[in-house]
């Protein structure tokens, strides 16, 4: 069996959390593309030229890479309690996500990055029980914080 790609250690300037940690871990045991099809969780840096108007790695580091060369990201700036989980496009664009990791994978549990993303899923492959029954067994609960508009924080930063 196949499973997700993981690599932590990938930029060793990023801390990741605990429970990205455990997740990762979680993660590196599944069947790959049970959850969608991305290749696993890697942590870097953001690239410069992902964004030469604003150094977003001083924000932002990615932790999934999106199956159209863009990336999942957790961001944090100065005004947030956590880091928001952002999707920055191949093309330069900022979507958010969820308003934190845990958000994140309640959101990954219910629909898988397919349809996060919108591309195609295979109904075959389906970890999302997995996933959930993992949420509960660790009792993670998502914190209530506002959702993060990271379009409209850039923008701001670009003018």
């Amino acid at each position: 069996m196949a499973t997700y790609g993981i690599d932590l250690a990938k930029a060793s300037n990023i801390r990741p959390s605990e429970l990205l940690v455990s997740f990762a871990d979680w993660l590196g045991r599944q069947e790959h593309g049970s959850l969608g099809w991305f290749d696993g969780l890697y942590l870097q840096e953001v690239p410069a030229q992902w964004n030469p108007a604003y150094p977003m790695s001083s924000v932002a580091y990615s932790f999934i890479p999106a199956g159209d060369g863009g990336m999942y990201a957790l961001m944090q700036t100065d005004g947030q309690d956590v880091p928001a989980v952002v999707l920055l496009s191949s093309e330069g664009k900022v979507f958010s996500i969820a308003p934190s990791l845990e958000a994140f994978l309640y959101l990954l549990a219910e629909k898988g990055i397919d349809e996060i993303d919108q591309s195609e899923i295979d109904e075959g492959l389906d970890g999302r029980p997995a996933l959930k029954a993992w949420l509960a067994a660790n009792n993670i609960v998502v914190p209530e914080v506002p959702q993060f508009d990271a379009a409209a924080w850039l923008a701001d930063r670009e003018a």
